[in-house]
């Protein structure tokens, strides 16, 4: 692995990959790309975003797509959430219905640009929000807390330090 390479899950490699999926969202080079393709990218980097903010506070959260329900663990977690990045939830739509063809019809030019606004804005809200080295406390929920969800859970990993996001 090169040296510049984060450690696999950490919250730096988490937010690689969203900022991987934002630039592929943002491909617009060769015309058989569809938007839908792309709007679905734009969902994923939102919610590796989300993701990496809960594994930097050593919270657990469920395998899932529902990014409303990513953004009630940070809220919940009395963690800062910058209002404006609610909109982020409306991302959630593109996370599997538009990934394969059938009923739903395509995405138009202007809902792609305003799917492509909101993902901009969540990763830089992101930094912003967790830029200060006053709120990078670890916050650890407790295993139980998220069991009722009924799904699997990814447990914080002990021990870890805080990283710059």
């Amino acid at each position: 692995m090169p040296p510049d390479t984060p450690t696999p899950g950490s919250p730096e490699d988490w937010l690689r990959h969203a900022r991987s999926d934002l630039a592929l969202a943002q491909q617009r080079s060769a015309p058989e790309i569809l938007l839908t393709t792309l709007c679905f990218h734009t969902q994923q980097a939102a919610e590796k975003g989300i993701k990496a903010v809960l594994v930097q506070q050593g919270l657990v959260f469920p395998y899932t797509h529902d990014l409303a329900r990513l953004i009630t663990l940070v809220k919940d977690a009395r963690l800062p959430w910058p209002e404006e990045l609610d909109a982020a939830a409306d991302l959630t739509e593109y996370a599997a219905g538009s990934r394969y063809p059938g009923p739903g019809g395509g995405i138009s030019e202007t809902e792609y640009q305003q799917v492509i606004a909101t993902a901009q804005r969540v990763l830089p809200g992101l930094r912003t929000s967790y830029a200060d080295p006053h709120r990078r406390e670890m916050r650890v929920a407790k295993w139980h807390d998220l069991t009722h969800m009924g799904e699997h859970c990814i447990p914080p990993e002990a021990g870890r330090t805080p990283p710059r996001l």
